[in-house]
Protein backbone atom coordinates (compact mmCIF):
# COMPACT_ATOMS: atom_id res chain seq x y z
CA UNK A 1 0.00 0.00 0.00
CA UNK A 2 1.09 3.41 -0.63
CA UNK A 3 1.97 5.50 2.10
CA UNK A 4 0.10 9.46 2.08
CA UNK A 5 3.06 11.58 3.32
CA UNK A 6 1.73 15.07 4.23
CA UNK A 7 4.35 17.72 4.44
CA UNK A 8 3.87 20.89 5.36
CA UNK A 9 5.37 23.81 3.35
CA UNK A 10 4.50 27.06 5.12
CA UNK A 11 5.81 30.10 3.36
CA UNK A 12 6.85 32.27 6.34
CA UNK A 13 4.43 35.09 5.66
CA UNK A 14 3.68 38.57 7.51
CA UNK A 15 1.77 39.16 10.69
CA UNK A 16 -0.87 36.97 9.39
CA UNK A 17 1.16 33.72 10.63
CA UNK A 18 -1.35 31.43 8.27
CA UNK A 19 0.09 27.76 7.35
CA UNK A 20 -0.27 27.68 4.23
CA UNK A 21 -2.30 24.61 2.51
CA UNK A 22 -0.66 20.99 3.16
CA UNK A 23 1.19 20.28 0.04
CA UNK A 24 2.10 16.92 -1.46
CA UNK A 25 5.27 15.34 -2.54
CA UNK A 26 4.65 14.33 -6.35
CA UNK A 27 4.50 10.80 -7.07
CA UNK A 28 2.41 10.10 -3.40
CA UNK A 29 -1.10 10.46 -3.17
CA UNK A 30 -2.46 13.73 -2.67
CA UNK A 31 -3.41 14.41 0.72
CA UNK A 32 -5.59 17.56 -0.30
CA UNK A 33 -7.97 18.21 -3.37
CA UNK A 34 -6.26 20.99 -5.49
CA UNK A 35 -7.19 24.43 -6.21
CA UNK A 36 -9.46 25.53 -9.01
CA UNK A 37 -7.77 29.02 -9.50
CA UNK A 38 -4.53 30.32 -8.09
CA UNK A 39 -4.28 33.53 -5.41
CA UNK A 40 -2.54 36.91 -6.10
CA UNK A 41 -1.69 39.64 -3.28
CA UNK A 42 -3.33 43.01 -3.73
CA UNK A 43 -0.35 45.09 -3.17
CA UNK A 44 -0.29 47.84 -0.90
CA UNK A 45 1.84 50.91 -2.72
CA UNK A 46 3.52 53.67 -0.03
CA UNK A 47 6.68 55.11 0.75
CA UNK A 48 9.97 53.59 1.22
CA UNK A 49 10.47 52.17 4.65
CA UNK A 50 14.10 51.77 6.05
CA UNK A 51 15.61 48.60 7.60
CA UNK A 52 16.21 48.54 11.32
CA UNK A 53 20.29 48.13 11.19
CA UNK A 54 22.88 50.71 10.76
CA UNK A 55 24.79 50.19 7.07
CA UNK A 56 28.00 50.52 6.73
CA UNK A 57 27.62 51.81 2.77
CA UNK A 58 30.63 54.37 2.65
CA UNK A 59 33.05 50.94 2.87
CA UNK A 60 30.60 48.09 1.17
CA UNK A 61 27.31 47.49 -1.04
CA UNK A 62 27.88 44.51 -1.69
CA UNK A 63 28.95 44.90 -5.35
CA UNK A 64 29.79 42.04 -7.12
CA UNK A 65 28.33 39.36 -4.63
CA UNK A 66 25.58 37.30 -5.93
CA UNK A 67 22.37 36.55 -3.43
CA UNK A 68 20.17 33.55 -4.73
CA UNK A 69 16.82 34.43 -2.88
CA UNK A 70 14.76 31.22 -3.35
CA UNK A 71 11.25 32.68 -2.64
CA UNK A 72 8.04 32.71 -4.45
CA UNK A 73 9.54 34.67 -7.44
CA UNK A 74 10.72 38.29 -7.92
CA UNK A 75 9.54 40.95 -9.93
CA UNK A 76 11.49 43.89 -9.49
CA UNK A 77 14.02 46.23 -11.60
CA UNK A 78 17.86 45.22 -11.90
CA UNK A 79 17.15 41.20 -10.73
CA UNK A 80 18.44 37.70 -12.38
CA UNK A 81 16.73 34.90 -13.60
CA UNK A 82 17.66 31.71 -14.18
CA UNK A 83 14.06 31.61 -16.85
CA UNK A 84 11.36 33.55 -16.62
CA UNK A 85 9.59 31.64 -14.26
CA UNK A 86 11.48 32.47 -11.80
CA UNK A 87 9.85 36.21 -12.47
CA UNK A 88 6.57 36.55 -10.73
CA UNK A 89 4.32 39.71 -9.18
CA UNK A 90 1.75 37.19 -8.04
CA UNK A 91 2.68 36.90 -4.43
CA UNK A 92 4.62 39.59 -3.58
CA UNK A 93 6.80 37.65 -0.75
CA UNK A 94 9.57 37.04 -2.71
CA UNK A 95 9.55 40.17 -3.94
CA UNK A 96 9.44 42.14 -0.39
CA UNK A 97 12.36 39.68 0.59
CA UNK A 98 14.78 41.06 -2.32
CA UNK A 99 13.84 44.28 -1.37
CA UNK A 100 15.82 43.67 1.86
CA UNK A 101 18.53 42.31 0.26
CA UNK A 102 18.36 45.73 -2.24
CA UNK A 103 18.64 47.93 0.88
CA UNK A 104 21.38 46.56 3.14
CA UNK A 105 23.09 45.72 -0.10
CA UNK A 106 22.45 47.61 -3.03
CA UNK A 107 25.08 46.57 -5.59
CA UNK A 108 24.41 42.81 -5.00
CA UNK A 109 23.74 41.14 -7.36
CA UNK A 110 20.47 39.50 -6.90
CA UNK A 111 18.93 36.36 -8.70
CA UNK A 112 15.03 34.97 -8.49
CA UNK A 113 15.11 31.36 -7.63
CA UNK A 114 11.67 30.51 -7.76
CA UNK A 115 10.30 27.77 -5.70
CA UNK A 116 7.14 26.31 -6.45
CA UNK A 117 4.90 25.29 -9.32
CA UNK A 118 4.63 27.48 -12.42
CA UNK A 119 2.68 30.05 -14.29
CA UNK A 120 -0.82 29.30 -14.34
CA UNK A 121 -1.25 26.87 -11.65
CA UNK A 122 -1.83 27.55 -7.86
CA UNK A 123 1.17 29.77 -6.20
CA UNK A 124 0.60 28.15 -2.97
CA UNK A 125 0.60 24.64 -3.23
CA UNK A 126 4.31 24.00 -3.02
CA UNK A 127 6.51 20.90 -1.79
CA UNK A 128 9.59 20.12 -0.76
CA UNK A 129 10.60 18.77 -3.74
CA UNK A 130 9.82 22.33 -5.36
CA UNK A 131 12.16 23.72 -2.82
CA UNK A 132 15.00 20.91 -2.98
CA UNK A 133 14.48 21.56 -7.17
CA UNK A 134 15.13 25.30 -6.27
CA UNK A 135 18.46 24.52 -4.05
CA UNK A 136 19.72 22.60 -6.67
CA UNK A 137 19.13 25.31 -9.53
CA UNK A 138 20.76 28.01 -7.25
CA UNK A 139 24.23 26.03 -6.93
CA UNK A 140 24.08 25.10 -10.61
CA UNK A 141 24.10 28.75 -11.41
CA UNK A 142 25.88 30.17 -8.28
CA UNK A 143 29.54 30.33 -10.63
CA UNK A 144 27.41 32.49 -13.16
CA UNK A 145 26.39 34.68 -11.12
CA UNK A 146 28.63 35.17 -8.83
CA UNK A 147 26.37 33.71 -6.09
CA UNK A 148 28.00 33.33 -2.73
CA UNK A 149 24.97 32.82 -0.39
CA UNK A 150 21.21 31.91 -0.29
CA UNK A 151 18.51 33.21 1.42
CA UNK A 152 15.32 30.71 1.92
CA UNK A 153 12.38 32.62 4.18
CA UNK A 154 10.93 29.06 3.20
CA UNK A 155 9.24 26.74 5.57
CA UNK A 156 8.85 23.14 5.83
CA UNK A 157 7.42 21.37 8.44
CA UNK A 158 9.34 18.03 8.10
CA UNK A 159 12.87 16.47 7.89
CA UNK A 160 13.52 15.00 4.55
CA UNK A 161 16.84 13.33 3.06
CA UNK A 162 16.15 15.01 -0.47
CA UNK A 163 16.36 18.33 1.54
CA UNK A 164 19.40 17.25 3.54
CA UNK A 165 21.05 16.50 0.49
CA UNK A 166 20.26 19.40 -1.16
CA UNK A 167 21.25 22.10 1.42
CA UNK A 168 24.44 19.78 2.33
CA UNK A 169 25.80 20.34 -1.66
CA UNK A 170 25.04 23.65 -1.21
CA UNK A 171 27.35 23.92 1.69
CA UNK A 172 29.86 21.77 0.14
CA UNK A 173 29.95 23.79 -2.90
CA UNK A 174 31.35 27.06 -0.58
CA UNK A 175 27.96 28.56 -0.41
CA UNK A 176 26.79 30.28 2.40
CA UNK A 177 22.96 29.41 3.38
CA UNK A 178 20.59 31.22 5.16
CA UNK A 179 16.86 30.40 6.48
CA UNK A 180 14.61 31.94 8.42
CA UNK A 181 13.43 30.73 11.56
CA UNK A 182 10.01 30.57 10.86
CA UNK A 183 6.98 32.30 12.24
CA UNK A 184 4.61 30.95 14.93
CA UNK A 185 1.66 28.68 14.13
CA UNK A 186 3.86 27.53 10.86
CA UNK A 187 4.40 24.24 12.27
CA UNK A 188 2.35 22.15 14.61
CA UNK A 189 3.89 21.70 18.29
CA UNK A 190 6.46 19.07 18.62
CA UNK A 191 7.08 20.03 14.77
CA UNK A 192 11.12 21.41 13.93
CA UNK A 193 11.12 24.24 11.27
CA UNK A 194 13.72 22.90 7.76
CA UNK A 195 16.18 23.93 6.65
CA UNK A 196 16.31 26.22 9.97
CA UNK A 197 17.44 23.19 12.08
CA UNK A 198 19.60 21.59 9.59
CA UNK A 199 23.76 21.63 10.92
CA UNK A 200 25.39 24.09 8.98
CA UNK A 201 22.26 26.56 7.85
CA UNK A 202 22.90 29.97 9.59
CA UNK A 203 19.23 30.33 11.08
CA UNK A 204 17.58 33.49 11.68
CA UNK A 205 15.15 34.46 13.97
CA UNK A 206 12.67 38.04 14.01
CA UNK A 207 13.29 41.19 16.31
CA UNK A 208 10.97 44.27 16.44
CA UNK A 209 12.27 47.37 15.45
CA UNK A 210 13.99 49.71 17.97
CA UNK A 211 12.15 53.17 18.69
CA UNK A 212 13.43 56.81 18.72
CA UNK A 213 12.19 57.34 22.09
CA UNK A 214 11.81 54.24 24.40
CA UNK A 215 11.38 54.16 28.22
CA UNK A 216 10.18 51.19 30.80
CA UNK A 217 9.60 48.22 29.26
CA UNK A 218 10.32 49.54 25.43
CA UNK A 219 14.08 50.11 25.76
CA UNK A 220 14.37 46.26 24.83
CA UNK A 221 12.35 46.65 21.64
CA UNK A 222 14.76 45.58 18.89
CA UNK A 223 16.82 43.21 21.59
CA UNK A 224 14.53 40.90 22.06
CA UNK A 225 13.06 37.93 20.12
CA UNK A 226 9.78 39.05 17.96
CA UNK A 227 6.29 37.94 19.26
CA UNK A 228 6.14 36.28 16.04
CA UNK A 229 9.65 34.53 15.66
CA UNK A 230 9.79 30.54 16.28
CA UNK A 231 12.06 29.93 19.25
CA UNK A 232 14.82 27.26 19.40
CA UNK A 233 18.10 26.10 19.82
CA UNK A 234 19.16 26.33 16.10
CA UNK A 235 18.28 30.19 15.71
CA UNK A 236 22.00 31.68 15.43
CA UNK A 237 21.28 35.17 14.75
CA UNK A 238 18.27 37.76 14.83
CA UNK A 239 17.61 40.79 12.87
CA UNK A 240 14.56 43.07 12.50
CA UNK A 241 11.61 41.60 10.89
CA UNK A 242 10.02 44.61 9.58
CA UNK A 243 7.61 46.03 8.47
CA UNK A 244 9.52 46.50 5.37
CA UNK A 245 9.15 47.85 1.32
CA UNK A 246 10.40 46.84 -1.89
CA UNK A 247 10.48 47.77 -5.28
CA UNK A 248 7.73 46.83 -7.84
CA UNK A 249 7.80 46.57 -11.35
CA UNK A 250 4.18 47.65 -12.81
CA UNK A 251 5.09 47.44 -17.01
CA UNK A 252 7.34 50.89 -17.36
CA UNK A 253 7.16 51.80 -14.16
CA UNK A 254 8.40 50.92 -10.12
CA UNK A 255 6.38 51.32 -7.55
CA UNK A 256 7.08 51.35 -3.77
CA UNK A 257 5.47 48.19 -2.19
CA UNK A 258 4.41 48.31 1.57
CA UNK A 259 2.28 45.13 2.30
CA UNK A 260 0.11 42.44 0.26
CA UNK A 261 -2.40 44.12 1.57
CA UNK A 262 -0.83 43.35 5.11
CA UNK A 263 2.58 44.85 5.98
CA UNK A 264 5.53 42.74 5.09
CA UNK A 265 6.76 41.50 8.89
CA UNK A 266 8.06 38.48 9.99
CA UNK A 267 11.60 36.50 9.93
CA UNK A 268 11.04 35.79 6.08
CA UNK A 269 12.60 39.66 5.96
CA UNK A 270 14.94 39.21 8.76
CA UNK A 271 16.78 36.40 7.05
CA UNK A 272 17.45 38.61 4.15
CA UNK A 273 19.25 41.31 6.52
CA UNK A 274 21.62 38.62 7.67
CA UNK A 275 21.89 37.40 3.91
CA UNK A 276 22.23 40.61 2.50
CA UNK A 277 24.97 41.19 5.37
CA UNK A 278 26.80 38.59 4.12
CA UNK A 279 27.31 40.06 0.61
CA UNK A 280 29.01 43.24 2.41
CA UNK A 281 31.67 41.33 4.16
CA UNK A 282 32.45 39.15 0.89
CA UNK A 283 33.13 42.60 -1.26
CA UNK A 284 35.51 43.97 1.77
CA UNK A 285 37.36 40.24 1.65
CA UNK A 286 36.42 38.08 -1.12
CA UNK A 287 38.79 35.35 0.17
CA UNK A 288 36.87 34.51 2.95
CA UNK A 289 35.26 31.23 2.90
CA UNK A 290 31.58 30.71 3.53
CA UNK A 291 32.32 29.06 7.05
CA UNK A 292 34.12 32.44 8.03
CA UNK A 293 31.64 34.79 6.95
CA UNK A 294 28.89 33.24 9.64
CA UNK A 295 31.60 32.99 12.55
CA UNK A 296 32.02 36.98 11.60
CA UNK A 297 28.38 37.58 11.39
CA UNK A 298 28.03 35.51 14.63
CA UNK A 299 30.44 36.71 16.51
CA UNK A 300 30.52 40.46 15.54
CA UNK A 301 26.44 40.86 16.31
CA UNK A 302 25.45 42.49 19.07
CA UNK A 303 24.82 40.13 22.08
CA UNK A 304 22.25 40.72 24.43
CA UNK A 305 18.82 38.60 25.50
CA UNK A 306 19.20 37.50 21.68
CA UNK A 307 22.06 38.34 19.26
CA UNK A 308 21.47 41.02 16.82
CA UNK A 309 23.20 41.06 13.01
CA UNK A 310 25.30 44.15 13.45
CA UNK A 311 26.30 44.84 9.92
CA UNK A 312 28.46 47.58 10.30
CA UNK A 313 30.82 45.84 12.96
CA UNK A 314 30.69 42.98 10.80
CA UNK A 315 32.33 44.77 7.51
CA UNK A 316 34.80 46.66 9.84
CA UNK A 317 35.95 42.95 11.61
CA UNK A 318 36.49 41.88 7.49
CA UNK A 319 38.69 45.01 6.92
CA UNK A 320 40.65 44.57 10.27
CA UNK A 321 41.18 40.57 8.76
CA UNK A 322 42.51 41.99 5.86
CA UNK A 323 43.17 45.71 6.00
CA UNK A 324 45.44 45.50 9.44
CA UNK A 325 46.69 48.94 10.32
CA UNK A 326 45.35 52.39 11.65
CA UNK A 327 44.70 53.67 7.83
CA UNK A 328 44.76 51.52 4.79
CA UNK A 329 45.40 52.02 1.30
CA UNK A 330 44.57 49.95 -0.73
CA UNK A 331 46.12 51.21 -4.16
CA UNK A 332 44.50 52.45 -7.41
CA UNK A 333 44.55 48.81 -8.89
CA UNK A 334 40.81 46.82 -8.51
CA UNK A 335 41.43 43.44 -7.51
CA UNK A 336 38.61 40.95 -9.28
CA UNK A 337 35.04 42.50 -9.41
CA UNK A 338 35.64 44.16 -5.71
CA UNK A 339 37.10 47.62 -5.43
CA UNK A 340 37.16 48.79 -1.71
CA UNK A 341 37.83 52.38 -0.89
CA UNK A 342 41.38 53.87 -1.25
CA UNK A 343 41.59 54.43 2.29
CA UNK A 344 39.45 52.98 5.48
CA UNK A 345 40.13 54.80 8.11
CA UNK A 346 40.21 52.34 11.30
CA UNK A 347 40.05 54.57 14.79
CA UNK A 348 41.36 53.77 17.81
CA UNK A 349 40.33 55.02 21.02
CA UNK A 350 43.36 58.08 22.40
CA UNK A 351 43.53 58.95 26.14
CA UNK A 352 42.25 62.12 27.13
CA UNK A 353 44.87 65.12 27.06
CA UNK A 354 46.06 66.51 30.33
CA UNK A 355 47.40 70.03 31.07
CA UNK A 356 50.40 69.34 33.17
CA UNK A 357 51.41 72.56 34.54
CA UNK A 358 49.23 72.89 37.48
CA UNK A 359 50.52 69.25 38.64
CA UNK A 360 54.16 69.97 37.61
CA UNK A 361 54.34 73.50 39.52
CA UNK A 362 52.36 72.38 42.40
CA UNK A 363 55.43 69.55 42.42
CA UNK A 364 57.95 72.34 42.05
CA UNK A 365 56.79 74.14 45.12
CA UNK A 366 56.64 70.74 47.25
CA UNK A 367 60.17 70.53 46.34
CA UNK A 368 61.45 73.88 47.65
CA UNK A 369 59.53 73.52 50.41
CA UNK A 370 61.48 70.02 51.59
CA UNK A 371 64.49 71.89 51.03
CA UNK A 372 64.03 75.03 52.97
CA UNK A 373 63.11 72.52 55.78
CA UNK A 374 66.24 70.52 55.43
CA UNK A 375 68.21 73.65 55.34
CA UNK A 376 66.62 75.04 58.61
CA UNK A 377 67.19 72.15 60.33
CA UNK A 378 70.78 71.93 59.53
CA UNK A 379 71.84 75.80 61.03
CA UNK A 380 69.42 74.85 64.25
CA UNK A 381 71.67 71.41 64.71
CA UNK A 382 74.95 73.92 63.95
CA UNK A 383 73.50 75.92 67.03
CA UNK A 384 73.14 73.22 69.22
CA UNK A 385 76.56 72.53 68.76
Amino acid sequence: MRHTLAVALAVALTTALTVLPVATVPGLEPSAPAFAEPRCDEPVFGDPLPVDVDLPHQVSTGRGVGVAVIDTGVDAPGVRTLNPADRDRCLLHGTAVAGVVRTVAPDATIVSVRQGTGAGEDPDRTTVADLVSAVDRARRAAADHDVRVITMSVVACEDTAELRRAVHGAEDAGLLVVAAAGNTGQCQDGQVPYPAALPGVLTVGGVDARLAEASGAQLNAGRLSADYSTPGHWVDLHAPGGPVSAPMRLGETVRTVVGDPAPFTGTSFATPVVAATAALIWQVDPGLTATQVRSLLVDTAQHGVVDVVDPQAAVAAAADRSLPGTAVTTGATETGPFALPATVAVVHPTPEHRDLRIPLGLGALGLVAVLATGVLRGLCDLRRG
